[in-house]
């Protein structure tokens, strides 16, 4: 993935407005735009959006024109890819006309959570066969991360009863619905590679005697058998997507094993005893240095903890939760109050789960609710003051967005609430919390500013740690801008800009973040923050009571969670180096052992293990990792390539399963 840089920003744009005039010959101008300066326009194209939008007749026009025009050649293969995959596409919206014409959106969901069923009890995927692990949990996940995109796609085919029960129709209904899932699963792979998070190779099939092998590029040569060729079809192209290298597949693996590390250790020994002593669950003597556990207390321990991490999660952006507050309709809420709601919602869903497992196991039955208002209240045993707040969680169909409806789980139809216990049980409370105090009418009456708070709790980590801290406040009259920090480490000045933003949960929401709050703001405003400080150094100097050599300036964009690790396409002109995003997490397990974690991997165990780097980073060792963390990668599993029915091959990353340290 790529960001976009002003001028690019700018002609995408400028693209896409002059396609939606009528009166405007659209293949004519990209083909002249084309030819004026094809690498820089190609990418124009790709990240305009256009390709969802325009005839895929204009894949034949460039293909052509690369065929007339042989030093183009390298890029006909991101156009077949395109006209495969827009075609598919088209075909795919075909199929899911006649699906809404013959079957109610209930069926549909409902076999959904047939399936999470199917898959959690038997081991057998969404196309009624027994699948591999690692393959069943990638299906999973992205059915959930895309399940607002599928409800919206059927919204005109609801019911709106709630007579609707359990029916075996389920048992059948793939074929039926499979057009549904592949449209979103393509559109994904379509956007991440006009995004440039991916790059396309054309592979071919190869016969070496009895033997058939898909030759794909010069890298990958997969071995295929008699049951994928005919799974292949009529297909008349097959491509594998591969991790462009400015964000490699590596470096999420790194990033990903880093990011559970961190989990494991959010709560202190000191806080974990103190839960457990709250709980009745831990006994410490500390002057004998010995534990009593009462092991029947352990469900009311697990529930105090799972409390607890999210409290002190929100902590970073929001401060105390039970101290700070937002309105909505008119009433006054602590953000606790919020959470403690969320909390009553994941319980009854992951009882609800539950028993459809269980109904599964006996009867291979699974249901999901469709309830009355007042039953809503009750089933989740909401005070008066939750009844009103509940409205934050529920969507009505006939006018919510995408983006709202990943925010509000429980959708209204008429009178209606439909309840679906595997798209509840996967709500992550921290993140939920976060994406509704961010919007625009709740955010403007919250009683702390979240980006405020993070970089007072990044102030209080270096402080904790005794490194030198230093922040610039605006001065109109002096022409200073605002610098949200400065550190030092091993003579060198770090400088950096600090965004708290929401994490980006999808490939178009994580596109957004990378080009509207990395580079639109913090990048851009560091490059303003270090000519400032290039050009005023003697005044910063005298400030500050520094030294300040420009070869030791190292810039940072901080932020407060690890989407974008390891992004390494941000570069300051201003001192000719790189600026890494560090995330808060990443800086804490920095200060604290003054090295970074190494990983490996066993191929028996099929497990990572970690220790710590055995040495004392420098400044600049730290930053180079910042932009290179798969360099402390030693080994890694390589994935699975899975191929769907398009043809288009993507990498499975297998479950990153950490050794237990004993």
């Amino acid at each position: 993935m790529r960001h976009c840089e002003d001028k690019l920003l700018i002609d995408s744009k400028v693209l896409l407005k002059k396609f939606k005039k009528k009166d405007f010959n659209i293949f004519e101008y990209i083909l002249e735009s084309y030819k004026k300066d094809f690498e820089y326009f190609h990418r124009v194209f790709l990240h305009s959006g256009i390709v969802f939008l325009i005839d895929t007749r204009i894949y034949d026009m460039m293909i052509e024109f690369i065929d007339k025009n042989k030093q183009y050649d390298s890029y006909k293969v991101d156009f077949l890819f395109l006209q495969h995959t827009m075609n598919s596409y088209e075909n795919l919206d075909v199929e899911i006309k006649k699906l809404k014409r013959d079957k109610s959106s209930e069926n549909v969901l409902a076999y959904f959570e047939y399936a999470f069923s199917n898959l959690e009890v038997n081991d057998i995927g969404f196309e009624k066969r027994l699948t591999p692990r690692e393959i069943l949990l990638s299906q999973k996940s992205f059915l959930l991360s895309n399940w607002s995109s599928m409800v919206l796609e059927l919204k005109d085919t609801f019911i709106g009863e709630n007579k609707f029960s359990f029916s075996p129709i389920f048992y059948s209904l793939y074929d039926d619905i499979k057009s549904l899932t592949f449209k979103q699963s393509l559109k994904t792979h379509i956007l991440s590679f006009c995004m440039e998070r991916y790059t396309c190779i054309l592979c071919e099939i190869e016969q070496k005697e009895n033997n058939y092998y898909l030759k794909c590029g010069s890298k990958y040569t997969i071995t295929i058998d008699g049951e994928f060729l005919d799974s292949l079809g009529s297909l008349k192209q097959i491509f594998l997507l591969v991790h462009n290298e400015n964000f490699s597949k590596e470096n999420e693996v790194y990033r990903d094993l880093s990011l559970k590390i961190y989990a494991e250790k959010l709560l202190t020994i000191e806080e974990d005893l103190e839960v457990g002593s709250l709980s009745d669950y831990i006994h410490y003597d500390k002057e004998k240095d010995f534990m009593h556990i009462k092991g029947q207390n352990v469900d009311s321990y697990m529930k105090n903890k799972h409390r607890k991490e999210i409290d002190k999660e929100l902590y970073l952006l929001f401060g105390d939760i039970s101290k700070e507050s937002f309105e909505y309709a008119d009433t006054k809420y602590y953000i606790s109050e919020l959470v403690e709601l969320l909390l009553k919602i994941e319980k009854y869903s992951n009882c609800y789960l539950k028993q459809n497992i269980e109904n599964f196991e006996s009867r291979n039955r699974c249901y999901f609710d469709i309830v009355g208002l007042k039953k809503l209240y009750r089933i989740l045993s909401l005070t008066e003051k939750e009844k009103n707040l509940i409205g934050l969680f529920i969507s009505d169909i006939n006018i919510v967005s995408e983006k709202e409806l990943n925010n509000k789980p429980i959708i209204k139809i008429d009178q209606l609430y439909y309840i679906f216990p595997s798209i509840l049980s996967d709500i992550n409370i921290e993140t939920l919390v976060e994406n509704i105090l961010s919007h625009k009418d709740i955010e403007k009456t919250l009683s702390i500013k979240k980006g405020y708070k993070f970089e007072e709790n990044l102030e209080g980590l270096f402080n904790k740690y005794e490194i030198l801290f230093y922040k610039l406040n605006k001065d109109e009259l002096l022409d200073s801008p605002e610098i949200d920090g400065m550190f030092i480490y091993d003579n060198h000045l770090f400088l950096y800009e600090a965004k708290a933003s929401i994490l980006p949960t999808n490939v178009m929401e994580s596109y957004n973040y990378l080009n509207d709050i990395l580079y639109n703001k913090a990048y851009n405003q560091l490059e303003k923050r270090i000519e400032y400080i290039l050009n005023n150094k003697s005044m910063v100097e005298k400030k500050f009571n520094i030294n300040i050599d420009e070869n030791k300036i190292l810039p940072l964009i901080m932020v407060n969670h690890g989407a974008m690790f390891g992004y390494k396409e941000f570069y300051s002109k201003k001192i000719n180096k790189h600026i890494p995003i560090l995330d808060i997490n990443t800086l804490k397990y920095f200060l604290e052992n003054k090295t970074v974690i190494q990983w490996d991997y066993n191929y028996l165990t099929r497990e990572y293990s970690y220790n710590n780097v055995d040495k004392v980073f420098s400044a600049e060792e730290f930053h180079d990792f910042l932009i290179n963390p798969s360099k402390f990668l030693k080994e890694s599993e390589q994935g699975t390539i899975q191929f769907n029915e398009q043809g288009i091959g993507f990498f499975i990353v297998k479950s990153l399963d950490i050794e237990k340290k004993v």
